[in-house]
């Protein structure tokens, strides 16, 4: 017994020094008040060092840290700490750390604002005031958390509930809540909502920055942003404008992908040209621009668009060109931007661009 102790204690001693492990900085918390932020970083080795061989970049630059700060466990670092200081774009950015082993700079760590079609280190925006943390500081999953959160075990979950009513008031059964991103990535792990017959539905579910849709069938009713708060109810009332009555509800014709609606270049600056194919017998459509909260910034008429008939196809190419400006002609910062296309008040088909300046 004592000789196969010894052995896998040698097993184990040659496993670590063949594949030792890197003395951090891993990504745990991020907070941000306004355009400032503190970010928690954890050491997996847990022997005591210094940030003097560490870094941290962003988009939109790179700085080492300032000389001698302990690094034990955990530490929390604000600009203060650096030795340039370092803007995030908490829209589109990519935040990462680095440490020197004496054989140059290695990336350890990034998390990712920007939207991804894989789920493990792209996180949700944070607004002023929220904090964003691993479950664990060496797993990838990251979610909202309170501040109380952290001396009662940190709590990564609260109920989202409310109702959906049509355009009658009347309750809407069998609307489905669906969360989403990129490609639709998280349909397998947020599970859709459903409304029940009172137009009433209620699920726990992991504390995030979503956008969502709210659904019956295949007519998307509601684009939104939403907040769930953890450890508390996010209570929400969707009133939307389906009405039961009309036979143009139940479906929509033609599928968002007929319309070909994107836009070039993607990222851009300034200018983007928004293109999108609709039906020759058409009837009037605009092209809605939001911001991320999901507030409506512009709205571009069909006067602007240079239709091109498209020979035996029965419809017309349109392009529309967006130059960053809101409906008052004033620049919009950069950040994450949707489209849609509207045709009598429907939504017909969105998409995502990204304003980098």
């Amino acid at each position: 017994m004592k000789k196969l102790i010894i052995f896998v204690f040698i097993i184990f001693v040659g496993i670590l020094f063949a594949n030792p492990i890197m003395p951090g900085p891993i990504i745990v918390e991020l907070y941000r008040d306004g355009n400032d932020w503190e970010l928690t970083l954890y050491n997996e080795t847990m022997f005591e060092f210094n940030l003097d061989n560490c870094a941290l970049s962003s988009n939109y630059g790179f700085s080492e840290f300032n000389d001698e700060i302990e690094f034990l466990e955990y530490v929390t670092v604000t600009n203060d700490d650096l030795q340039d200081s370092l803007y995030i774009n908490w829209e589109s950015d990519v935040i990462r750390t680095y440490y020197d082993d004496g054989n140059g700079l290695e990336e350890i760590d990034n998390w990712s604002f920007a939207p991804v079609s894989y789920w493990f280190n792209s996180i949700n925006s944070l607004y002023s005031g929220q904090s964003l943390r691993r479950h664990e500081p060496m797993m990838d999953y990251e979610f909202l958390l309170k501040d109380s959160n952290i001396e009662e075990g940190l709590r990564t979950r609260g109920i989202f509930e409310g109702y959906i009513f049509d355009v009658n008031g009347d309750p809407v059964e069998n609307a489905s809540i669906e969360f989403y991103r990129d490609e639709n990535w998280l349909e397998n792990i947020f599970l859709p909502i459903t409304s029940n017959a009172i137009g009433f539905f209620s699920s726990e579910i992991f504390a995030k920055n979503f956008e969502v849709s709210v659904c019956l069938g295949s007519q998307v009713l509601v684009d939104t942003f939403l907040t769930i708060e953890p450890d508390s109810t996010t209570f929400i009332e969707f009133y939307t404008d389906y009405n039961p009555s009309s036979s143009d509800n139940h479906e929509i014709s033609l599928p968002a992908s007929y319309y070909n609606l994107s836009n070039y270049p993607n990222p851009f600056n300034p200018t983007t040209v928004i293109s999108f194919s609709v039906p020759q017998t058409s009837s009037f459509v605009t092209i809605e621009i939001f911001n991320s909260r999901g507030q409506k910034i512009k709205t571009i008429s069909p006067s602007l668009c240079h239709p091109e008939p498209v020979e035996g196809r029965g419809e017309t190419k349109c392009n529309v060109i967006w130059n960053g400006t809101n409906e008052n002609n004033k620049q919009v910062p950069s950040g994450v931007y949707f489209y849609k296309l509207v045709s009598g008040g429907k939504e017909l088909a969105a998409n995502k661009m990204l304003l980098l300046k």
